[in-house]
């Protein structure tokens, strides 16, 4: 599964991509598996408890996350997932 990362995102993972070898059953075990190699700030980001950050979009296949089971998205090994940190400015 191929997972990528944008904006704020990047210079906390210090990757554009990462090919995810390690299986996950759905998006919030993806999420704490990324949050347990890249800390704090990262599933401060991403994580609310179990569930999806208010801000964070989390696109799978292209498809908001947040509309298809939010942190219970089912994955699949080939599977192409994007997340977005909250954005701000004016």
């Amino acid at each position: 599964m191929v997972v990528r990362f944008f904006a704020s995102l990047r210079e906390v993972t210090g990757v554009a991509a990462l090919d995810c070898t390690t299986p996950a059953a759905d998006l919030g075990e993806l999420l704490e598996s990324l949050a347990a190699s890249y800390g704090p700030v990262f599933r401060r980001a991403v994580l609310d408890g179990k569930r999806l950050a208010p801000a964070v979009m989390v696109l799978v296949n292209g498809h908001n996350a947040r509309f298809a089971g939010g942190a219970e998205t089912p994955l699949q090994a080939s599977d192409e997932v994007a997340i977005f940190p909250p954005l701000g400015g004016g």
